[in-house]
């Protein structure tokens, strides 16, 4: 058996024509007329208005009976002796011209039938029948609904989003706008001829997920997923996709009708966001700062870094349940500029300030905050940021410091006016150089400029061992010969002070030093130790071998003692026990510095113990020679 021609001309879907419907009554000379004034495609009909097939006007004049009715054109088509070679065939026009049915003619131009793609392929057995020709899923189309439809088809093609209209199964796709095949880089044709293809085109990981979800869909349950597809080049997108069910009158569904929006570009700025926000907690967590965000009207606590944690020492999670808290923890002294600077906050201006805080172990910190308000076009404000860190240290160096330009600057200017003062008396001439109150000026004199000297010398000495430009030339020394040589220096201000000098316990022992150096350290002590002690006193200096060869020095005071807060800082620089002391006795508060470079140049140790009311003794340690 001959197999039957197969038009070239393929039926479109409704949306891409327009087509005109006739009566099943009407005959194919009619319908050609129509066709002409129409300018549409030829309707093929069965029975009341249903429509079945398309066909183009070139196509019913090339050889249909056109005395006959359009009923009695469209009939069954049965393939029982075909070979099978045909169904490919068949197969390829479908794809090639991306449409669900094809017009079948005989040999001599005669309409055969209408061959549904559903039917072929629904077939278990594609050997026996195949039923092609059967009532379409189109409605029918009349010239009352002509420019909807139209305005339909330009709806869904200009919009870049995806609509679909499935059925209640997903057996079947009954319509896919084009926005697919620019999303999808895929064929709408191969989608209708195999809707699985839609689920194998999602990413593995997403699949199961959006499986569940349109079975419980299926169920009449919401459908709105997120995930991504596989294009045929192994590129991904993210996509949005919303299904609605359509239901008959009794409740029933009967289809899904869809939209699917591309959101890969959404998906993009959220993990860029996300990673931003990675590197901002990296930040935050890293740093020593505390960064904080604190809504509009400052009652909310928006974020606070796990910095506060460790420097409030309270926890993150009671402070967002608890805002106020914060100025809880201020000292009650710095409280009132705290609200001040909330006040100029709501105002929307930029602050900061310093304060105190109270740890819930009684310790204070200094904190320093700025905070800047977040405002949109409109100036209006947002939301409040800010940072805050813990300078505490840096305060007590600034007091230090502080504390420093005072002391030099007493230090200095009280021998500049007693030299001063002295040389304008001997210049006026009202003085005689050479009488005993001359001689006591010019002593008044030289007195003060030594004290001048020792305060640069100190300043220097600081200087150079911090630096590392003072060589340290250690030698077998004799620890009595280093005392006697400290005594001398210090014995006419001991005598002046009417303050003896202990040694009874000092053991003469072999050390490591450099002699210059420990002298120098031994007479700084010994001067704190008769400054700090009353009229009378006794100062103890000993001398004795340690249990890891070294030997240890100490110098013993009966003073008033030093407080333990300040033993723990007392050889930093420009430390004071009472800055006070420094203008009744003298100092710049560098000496213990000085020592402990010295002695941190020769490997030892350097410290000091205290009671209060009872006096202070000074250790240091040298290594023994000789072992």
């Amino acid at each position: 058996m001959q197999l039957p021609t197969i038009a070239q001309n393929p039926l479109l879907a409704l949306v891409d024509r327009q087509p005109l419907t006739l009566p099943a009554t009407a005959s194919v000379t009619e319908a050609i007329t129509s066709l002409r004034t129409a300018k549409a495609e030829y309707v093929l009909a069965s029975g009341s208005q249903q429509v079945v097939g398309l066909l183009t006007a070139y196509e019913a004049l090339a050889g249909l009976d056109t005395t006959a009715t359009l009923a009695s054109t469209a009939r069954p088509c049965h393939f029982h002796d075909l070979d099978l070679p045909v169904l490919p065939a068949l197969l390829a026009l479908y794809r090639q011209h991306q449409t669900r049915y094809l017009v079948l003619l005989d040999e001599a131009g005669q309409l055969y039938g209408v061959l549904s793609r559903d039917r072929l392929l629904d077939d278990p057995d594609t050997s026996r029948t195949i039923e092609s020709v059967a009532p379409t899923a189109f409605p029918a189309i009349d010239d009352n609904n002509l420019g909807t439809t139209t305005y339909f088809r330009e709806l869904v093609e200009a919009i870049p989003d995806i609509f679909y209209l499935v059925a209640a199964d997903f057996s079947q796709i009954f319509y896919i706008s084009p926005a697919y095949e620019r999303l999808w880089d895929r064929s709408c044709a191969n989608l209708y001829q195999c809707p699985e293809s839609w689920v194998n085109s999602i990413h593995s990981q997403d699949r199961d997920r959006v499986i569940t979800a349109a079975k419980a869909r299926a169920q009449g349950k919401p459908f709105c997923e997120e995930y991504r597809i596989i294009q045929p080049n192994g590129s991904q997108r993210w996509v949005l996709d919303r299904a609605f069910a359509i239901r008959d009158a009794d409740g029933q569904i009967v289809r899904f009708a869809g939209a699917v929006k591309d959101i890969t570009e959404r998906k993009k700025n959220e993990l860029a966001l996300r990673r931003s926000e990675e590197r901002f907690q990296e930040l935050a967590t890293s740093v020593e700062q505390v960064f904080y965000i604190g809504s509009a009207d400052l009652r909310l606590l928006l974020y606070i870094s796990l910095g506060y944690e460790k420097i409030w020492q309270r926890r993150c999670q009671d402070l967002y349940a608890y805002p106020e808290s914060w100025l809880e923890s201020i000292v009650p002294a710095d409280r009132p500029q705290a609200l001040r600077m909330l006040v100029r906050m709501r105002a929307g201006r930029a602050v900061q300030m310093r304060y105190r805080i109270q740890r819930p172990d009684g310790s204070q910190r200094w904190i320093f905050a700025r905070s800047f308000p977040v405002q949109d076009e409109a100036g209006r404000v947002l939301r409040h940021v800010g940072i805050a860190e813990d300078i505490t240290e840096r305060q007590a160096i600034e007091q230090m410091k502080d504390e420093f330009i005072s002391i030099v600057s007493h230090e200095l200017r009280t021998p500049m006016t007693a030299i001063y003062g002295a040389l304008q008396l001997l210049n006026s001439g009202r003085v005689d150089l050479l009488s005993p109150q001359g001689n006591n000026m010019l002593a008044i004199a030289l007195r003060n400029s030594d004290r001048l000297r020792k305060l640069i010398d100190n300043i220097l000495s600081l200087e150079r061992l911090q630096s590392g430009k003072l060589t340290v030339k250690p030698r077998i020394c004799s620890t009595q010969q280093l005392l006697t040589s400290a005594l001398e220096t210090i014995q006419p201000l001991a005598n002046l002070a009417q303050v003896a000098v202990d040694t009874r316990q000092v053991t003469d022992i072999s050390v490591w030093a450099d002699a210059e150096l420990i002298v120098q350290v031994l007479v700084n002590l010994l001067n704190n130790a008769i400054s700090f002690s009353p009229l009378g006193e006794t100062i103890a200096i000993a001398v004795t071998k340690g249990s890891e060869s070294n030997v240890i020095f100490a110098v013993s005071d009966r003073g008033t003692g030093i407080p333990d807060d300040k033993l723990a800082v007392i050889f930093e620089r420009f430390q004071q026990v009472d800055p006070s002391d420094s203008r009744q006795r003298g100092g710049s508060g560098l000496g213990l510095t000085i020592c402990q470079q010295i002695i941190d140049r020769h490997n030892g140790r350097i410290w000091a113990e205290s009671q209060l009311g009872v006096g202070s003794t000074f250790y240091f340690t040298l290594p023994q020679a000789g072992v």
